[in-house]
């Protein structure tokens, strides 16, 4: 799977974690209001001529961190193997995707950010005008592999900010 395949399987995957209101990440945590009482949890990319930087952000209302992270590694978790992207999951976010993309051209500033971007981050207009192709060729397998591959909780780096009275208060909190 060539990189440009990669990166946007790895959006599709995004976007069903937890990049809208109907992504696990929204419906699992933040809807439901679990302990660690997430307020916001989402998820994005960006790429670059050197790689790609996959995130998960969140705001959360527990002084319990490492409990609020660990709800969303379960959640990664389940994404990854036992509750896969669902073929409902898929199309529905393929169509969102070919929905931004005809919303982003469809002005000046918005054709040259698109360009530009493939131009800066793969030296060329291909990733731009192959986009489309390479969507509509993306299987449900695709995306999941690209997940399983690239999202791998034990790969992850981990930052939580609060004020140094709530970060002492749990010592055991560090970066992984």
């Amino acid at each position: 799977v060539s990189q440009s395949r990669y990166i946007i399987a790895l959006h599709i995957a995004s976007t069903i974690l937890g990049e809208s209101l109907s992504s696990r990440f929204n419906q699992n945590l933040v809807e439901k209001q679990t302990p660690a009482g997430f307020n916001m949890l989402g998820t994005g990319q960006y790429e670059f001529k050197l790689g790609n930087v996959f995130f998960i952000q969140g705001n959360f209302n527990t002084p319990d961190a490492p409990l609020a992270l660990n709800e969303v590694t379960t959640e990664l978790t389940a994404f990854l193997t036992d509750k896969p992207i669902t073929q409902a999951e898929f199309d529905r976010t393929i169509k969102k995707a070919k929905v931004d993309f005809a919303t982003g051209i469809e002005t000046t500033s918005g054709l040259a950010d698109l360009v530009g971007e493939s131009l800066t981050v793969f030296g060329s207009v291909e990733a731009f005008t192959h986009y489309l192709p390479i969507l509509e060729g993306l299987t449900l397998a695709d995306v999941q592999q690209a997940a399983q591959q690239y999202l791998q909780p034990q790969l992850a780096f981990t930052a939580v900010l609060g004020s140094e009275k709530a970060l002492a208060e749990k010592p055991t909190l560090v970066a992984a």
